[in-house]
Formats: C-alpha cells, structure tokens, sequence
C-alpha cells in the first residue's frame, strides 16, 4: 500500500515537471537573475532553473521572500516524497543504513519545514535552518558508511535533491538579509 502511495506521488511530480515543460511560460526575471547569480554555487543554471520550475506558479513570483516561501516549499514537497519513496522500499536495502536514511529526511523535512516557518520573522535562524538541511543528507550517507555498503543511485539522487534544494534555500536566504541590509544603511 505504501509502495503503490510512494508511486502515485512520485508520478504526479514527474507529470508536473512535464506538464510544466510542456505548457507552461519561462519562470519570471527574478527567477532567472536568481539562478545567473548561483552560477559558482550550483551544476548549472538550468539546474536551478528546473529546480524552480516544479512549482507552476514560478512564472508568477515577483518578490524574494515569495521565491524564498516557494524554494523552501518544494524542499519540503520533494524531500517528503524521496522520504516516502525510501520507507516503501526499505526492505530492498540495509536495515541500519537505511534507518540512518529515513532518520535523515526526517530530519531534511523538518529543517525545511522551520525555515518556512520563520523566513518572515528571523532570516537568520531561516538561514541556520536552511542549512541544516545537509544534516539530513549526512546521516543518510553516514548510515550507509558506517554498515560498509554501497548506497543506492536512486536513494543518492534523492540526496542531490536535498542538497540542491537547501543550496537554494540558503542562497535566497542570503538574498534577503543583504537586501535587509542596504533597507537599513
């Protein structure tokens, strides 16, 4: 039941990367200068680009703490869904790493989920959330280090999600507390 629920959400995401592709218009300018400015940060601009994309509403976002509620939301959204992608096939893999995994995006949801939180009250503790995001990840890893087995592609493209969304998180983030900055001088 889990697995065919894992499914089901996996290939409505998919579908909306596609349909997204497909029919909708080119994220706004402030979308794109943010991802020209992440150029060293990042693979590629077209990685951020997609990344954002997921959200269909990314033609429409006109300010950054709108582009900061919705980078932190698909955080949330993806690395929800890799979570239960990982429960429903844990009987596949190492029963010690792969706990340590789920103990992991557990952890990557919940520091997503703080940073959406507070991002209108405190950019700085959104900022420490955001990157604490990559805690997750590291235990992910870790557990699979520690029982000395090879950790799956899929579960380490599912990190590479992680890691991107909470690379973009925190870049917002920054963003936003300059801006806060030159409101100030």
């Amino acid at each position: 039941m889990a697995s065919t629920i894992s499914t089901v959400l996996w290939t409505i995401f998919t579908i909306s990367i596609l349909q997204y592709s497909l029919v909708k218009a080119a994220p706004t300018k402030l979308v794109h200068d943010f991802c020209n400015h992440l150029t060293k940060r990042i693979p590629s601009r077209s990685d951020c680009l997609s990344a954002i994309a997921v959200d269909l509403k990314s033609d429409t976002v006109s300010t950054h703490i709108d582009l900061a509620h919705m980078i932190l939301s698909i955080g949330i959204f993806n690395t929800t869904n890799s979570l239960n992608w990982i429960k429903s096939s844990k009987a596949k893999y190492n029963p010690g790493a792969i706990i340590e995994c789920i103990t992991g995006f557990n952890y990557a949801v919940s520091s997503f989920a703080s940073a959406l939180d507070v991002v209108d009250l405190n950019l700085h503790a959104a900022n420490s959330e955001a990157t604490l995001v990559k805690n997750g990840e590291r235990y992910c890893i870790d557990g699979f280090t520690s029982a000395k087995v090879v950790m799956p592609r899929q579960i380490g493209k599912r990190l590479k999600y992680i890691d991107l969304y909470s690379m973009l998180g925190v870049s917002i983030i920054d963003r936003l507390i300059h801006d806060s900055r030159h409101i100030l001088n």
